[in-house]
């Protein structure tokens, strides 16, 4: 019987086919491999980019060439450096930009930016760019949005901003609209109204008349402590003027803020508003000026608060004309320096007030209303100065403590000044007089106090009439306590005194 053939695999056959089964096995998880590898590549190069910056609102002030637009961010995973803004006008083929990289959106939130458009006032189209971090490197990624600017719908002749759907793009709201800041290192005209200008610097003016002039309405500007200073050489100044505001010049200045700033060395004037209303004058230190430290001339409701007014040689604080100006919370020392004409403090406006004021002089001198009306002083500290009122009607001084004036008098009311109130005054080591009353009418003085006057405590002279003196105690006075010569107070109840000749009976004693 024949034997049949055998089919059993040869070693090498069986070889063979387990190598290539095995290489067809890495063939295939590298394939899997690799296109997961791909895949990720793709990821990991795509993800920097994948971001989503839309505009949602935007407005646009051509006065101050500012403009505010609102960016919403989607929600993406990109490092956000920063938003490029193109500003184009599309019609003479220009552009510039702005970047921003600070206070950026997050996921899902939306933005708010100021910007300074004076590189492109006339732009027609803005668009936005991501600036991405990708690794250590700042890349520009795709544009995300635009606007550009349209005829009015509503055929006022204005203009509005729409996207490339032609809808109209939402205006920020006023409240969201931060003001656009500007730095400045030198003396210049501030002209663009509603901008916040600061000081990076100390700066010396030119030798010219004016240092910082302000023509424009609604600015802030804050030197940030820094200093503004004339010529520091005595005698050699051509230094005029440090600050000023001339609406005069100017009609449509108004809302000023100036603060944090040091004023030194200016001969006409440190800060000066001529005509101008409602502004603001803060946390200023106004000092060595040859001349008046704070000139207000024909200028209504403005306000000085929380400032250093000392040693200016002129007048500290002057009030020409104008009304309803305020000074409050300040300091006033050692202004006036130069001759009798100059004072801590000069009044010759209405309807003002004064309060919380610290006054100290050595040079006598203090507050001087002239010519002034309806005025209310209150709350007053002074040392070694002292108040006159002069052709001064219906004033109003209460709450003032008053030490060691001058001679001849604490508080002198003369010059034809009627109709003037005194309530809750004290003054204490006069040199000469308390209280002087001249030819003047209808003075009340109520509720006072003065002790230790050298000469007189209150004085009433020839030609004063229908005063009144009320609750008033004045003690220990060198010559006489209340002399009234030639004129008898139409009104003397309730006082207190230990010496009286010619105005009644005190009726309590020292």
């Amino acid at each position: 019987m024949k034997k049949r053939p055998s089919r059993a695999v040869s070693p090498i056959v069986a070889t063979v086919l387990l190598v290539l089964l095995v290489v067809t096995s890495v063939l295939i998880v590298w394939l899997i491999i690799k296109q997961e590898m791909q895949k990720q590549e793709k990821e990991i190069r795509a993800e920097p980019y994948s971001i989503s910056l839309s505009i949602v609102a935007f407005s646009y002030n051509e006065t101050s060439k500012t403009a505010w637009i609102s960016i919403r961010r989607g929600n993406d995973k990109a490092e956000l450096a920063g938003i490029k803004f193109v500003l184009e006008n599309s019609e003479e083929g220009e552009s510039c930009s702005i970047e921003k990289t600070q206070d950026l959106p997050e996921p899902l939130e939306t933005k708010t930016f100021t910007l300074d458009t004076s590189c492109m006032p006339n732009f027609n189209i803005l668009s936005i760019y991501p600036m991405l971090l990708i690794g250590t490197q700042i890349k520009i990624g795709p544009k995300q949005d635009e606007i550009y600017k349209r005829a009015d719908i509503g055929g006022g002749g204005g203009a509005s901003w729409g996207g490339s759907g032609g809808s109209s793009v939402t205006d920020v709201p006023p409240e969201a609209r931060e003001p656009l800041v500007l730095y400045i290192d030198s003396c210049q005209e501030l002209n663009r109204s509603g901008v916040v200008y600061k000081l990076t610097k100390d700066i010396i003016g030119p030798s010219s008349s004016l240092c910082i002039n302000i023509t424009g309405k609604n600015i802030i500007f804050d030197c940030q402590g820094h200093l503004i200073s004339g010529d520091p050489q005595p005698g050699q100044s051509t230094n005029f003027n440090g600050i000023a505001i001339w609406h005069e010049r100017n009609p449509q200045v108004t809302n000023i803020t100036i603060k944090n700033c040091t004023l030194m060395y200016w001969v006409t004037f440190a800060l000066g508003a001529h005509g101008a209303s409602k502004n603001k004058f803060e946390n200023l230190n106004i000092t060595l000026n040859p001349g008046t430290g704070i000139d207000l001339y024909n200028s209504s409701e403005n306000i000085i608060v929380n400032s250093i007014i000392e040693k200016n040689n002129g007048n500290g604080i002057s009030l020409i004309k104008g009304e309803k100006n305020l000074i409050k919370d300040t300091m006033i020392t050692n202004n006036g320096k130069v001759n009798e004409n100059y004072y801590d403090i000069k009044i010759s406006s209405s309807n003002s007030t004064l309060t919380n004021l610290t006054i100290r002089n050595i040079f006598g001198k203090g507050i001087y209303l002239e010519d002034a009306s309806n005025n209310l002083i209150n709350k007053i500290n002074m040392s070694g100065g002292a108040i006159k009122i002069v052709r001064s009607h219906k004033n109003n001084l209460t709450n003032i403590s008053i030490t060691s004036s001058p001679d001849p008098a604490g508080i002198m009311i003369y010059g034809g000044s009627n109709g003037n109130i005194l309530k809750n005054v004290s003054i204490a080591n006069p040199s000469n007089n308390g209280i002087h009353i001249g030819d003047s009418q209808d003075t009340i003085v109520s509720s006072c106090k003065v002790l230790n006057a050298q000469s007189v405590g209150v004085h009433v002279v020839t030609g004063a009439g229908a005063v009144s003196i009320i609750n008033t105690t004045v003690c220990e006075s060198g010559v006489i306590d209340f002399w009234c010569d030639g004129s008898t107070p139409t009104s003397f109840e309730a006082n207190t005194c230990n010496s009286v000749n010619g105005c009644g009976t005190c009726k309590f004693s020292c």
